[in-house]
């Protein structure tokens, strides 16, 4: 019974056999690999020390009131100040009203002592030359007038300390609130003015990376928020001692700001430059794997995988410079690598 069947096995597995055969079908299957592949290109490539930080105003300052009295708030253009609207420098904010004030400051005396001063000395040189009066009557008539110019200036100084003025330009950030015409005292803080056609960020740099930092360095810096658009900037301040406690080192770096989109508090990615290379050949590094410990990569050549040993340069965070093991125009597999070895035939898929 078993010798049987198994005379009826062969004689199907023959009939199969023979019907493939007459089908055309070929006596050898031969598997190929779909791999997608990349021509090798020449770049720019660039290595960076990354760390995270705050934006800020590369330049802040508060407006003050150096004189009590009723506030009154200054329009512009018929519309009243408001946080967020530009000032310039010397812009008027507000004014305060205070008649003892104007009162103790004297201006209307002070200017009459300086036209009295002015008519004593004309008079003095005037009968220097018929002798009518001494050299040194003249000379003190000269300091009385010096004094009177100096006491009518500080009149003028003192009196212009009632127009409350922005001390910078830039946007106005914060504006305290008060009723028209409220009583304050001097010393009360009215706004702040910010810069913010430039801003700086401060980082802390390892100690092992801060010898690569120096004044004046170029920074590329990311919205981390909405990953839109670099801005550039500089390295302008690098501390000279370590934090005992974290063994980093603070850097101050100021970056332009077109169009002020980066704003007071924005969370941003710093990438100081280290080293920039230009015109060489570089990959992605996803394509790199490590084998036998050496790194490589395959290429295609005539529909077939070939291995390659690479020696790598610098890094950025997608691309590697190779140094030596790939030509430019090389067939690099970026896809479909993972299981290949040296010599499998591929077939290249868009």
């Amino acid at each position: 019974m078993y010798r049987f069947f198994a005379i009826s096995v062969i004689i199907i597995v023959t009939s199969i056999l023979i019907r493939c055969r007459q089908e055309g079908s070929p006596d050898i299957v031969i598997f190929t690999v779909p791999v997608t592949v990349e021509e090798v290109m020449r770049g720019d490539i660039a290595s960076y020390i990354s760390q995270t930080g705050s934006v800020m105003p590369v330049a802040e300052m508060l407006i003050i009131s150096e004189v009590g009295g009723e506030i009154h708030f200054q329009s512009s253009n018929e519309k009243s100040l408001n946080v967020g609207d530009r000032v310039e420098k010397d812009q008027l904010i507000a004014t305060i009203i205070n008649e003892e004030y104007e009162l103790n400051i004297g201006l209307e005396s002070r200017k009459m002592a300086l036209d009295n001063a002015r008519r004593d000395l004309e008079q003095k040189q005037g009968f220097l030359k018929i002798g009518g009066s001494t050299q040194r009557e003249v000379d003190n008539a000269k300091q009385s007038l010096l004094n009177a110019e100096n006491s009518h200036k500080s009149a003028l100084l003192n009196l212009d300390k009632m127009n409350i003025k922005s001390p910078m330009s830039g946007i106005l950030t914060e504006l305290t609130s008060f009723e028209e015409g409220q009583k304050i005292s001097n010393g009360t803080q009215i706004g702040k003015v910010e810069r913010f056609d430039r801003v700086k960020c401060l980082i802390n740099v390892t100690s092992g990376d801060i010898e690569k930092v120096w004044e004046g360095q170029e920074v590329l810096v990311t919205n981390i928020t909405t990953d839109k658009g670099v801005y550039n900037g500089l390295v302008t301040k690098v501390s000279p001692t370590l934090d005992p406690t974290t063994r980093t080192a603070q850097v101050e770096i100021e970056i332009d700001n077109p169009g002020l989109r980066l704003r007071s508090g924005l969370y941003v990615k710093v990438e100081i430059v280290v080293e920039k290379r230009r015109n060489v050949i570089k990959i992605p590094k996803h394509v790199i794997i490590t084998r036998n410990n050496r790194d490589v990569v395959f290429v295609v050549e005539d529909q077939v995988a070939k291995e390659r040993e690479v020696l790598i340069g610098l890094k950025d965070s997608e691309y590697a410079e190779i140094i030596e093991g790939l030509n430019e125009g090389d067939q690099l597999v970026i896809r479909g690598f993972e299981t290949l070895k040296n010599n499998t035939k591929v077939r290249i898929s868009r």
